[in-house]
């Protein structure tokens, strides 16, 4: 129960604070704000600002949030927290860290691409639909281990909702922690290096909509 209360803020909160880094950039581009911004910081530092700001404050919303659930349930005596309620929250917040950096620099790129509000939820499709897909794989093996979990417990675009799961059932071995979590690290990485490459590319091009490969293109 804890880890799913964890995938579901994990979920909740990338869509919302996602959504916010998506809908700034644009509303950069279309004020000409960023041509101004540019002139003094490089465009991936305005992408790691932009999102290390919206992710502290939606670190604190989530830990807040918590802390007042929790407090308010054991006043009432509603629950005992179990021994291993530690461990598996402990577990949740890394996967929430690299779960949100991994789709926070997405959506920053995403947003990026485009120039009007209303193609920001065009913009986001593609990763609104790996976050329902990765929620719902979670939703449907809460009550034990498959396959379908295992498999996607290693991929980083699903990792952050579905390992959790995972360890709070006792179903992880160690090594496919180890594994999940470094090819997550290492696929954050990259990611923020071609999104960075593509946010840099697509920033200060307005008008229709700009291609991934456009993008990338105009940043050499």
């Amino acid at each position: 129960a804890f880890a799913f209360f964890a995938t579901i803020i994990l979920f909740m909160s990338i869509i919302t604070y996602g959504s916010w880094i998506l809908i700034g950039v644009i509303e950069e581009k279309t004020n000409r704000v960023v041509e101004v911004v540019l002139g003094s910081v490089r465009p991936h530092q305005l992408l790691a600002g932009k999102v290390l700001g919206i992710g502290v404050l939606g670190v604190a919303q989530v830990v807040l949030i918590g802390i007042v659930a929790v407090t308010v349930l054991l006043i009432q005596d509603a629950f005992a927290i179990p021994d291993a309620a530690g461990v598996v929250l402990a577990w949740a917040f890394v996967w929430y860290v690299l779960g949100f950096s991994f789709y926070a620099v997405a959506y920053a790129a995403a947003g990026s691409l485009v120039s009007r509000q209303e193609e920001a939820q065009n913009a986001a499709f593609p990763l609104t639909m790996m976050l329902m897909a990765a929620y719902f794989i979670a939703s449907f093996s809460i009550t034990g281990e498959n396959p379908v979990l295992r498999i996607s417990s290693l991929l980083p675009m699903f990792a952050p909702m579905t390992m959790p799961i995972r360890i709070a059932g006792g179903d992880a071995q160690a090594w496919e922690i180890m594994f999940s979590l470094s090819l997550m690290v290492v696929a954050t990485y990259g990611l923020i290096r071609f999104a960075g490459r593509v946010y840099a590319g697509g920033l200060l091009q307005s008008g229709s909509r700009v291609k991934w490969r456009e993008a990338w293109s105009a940043s050499e």
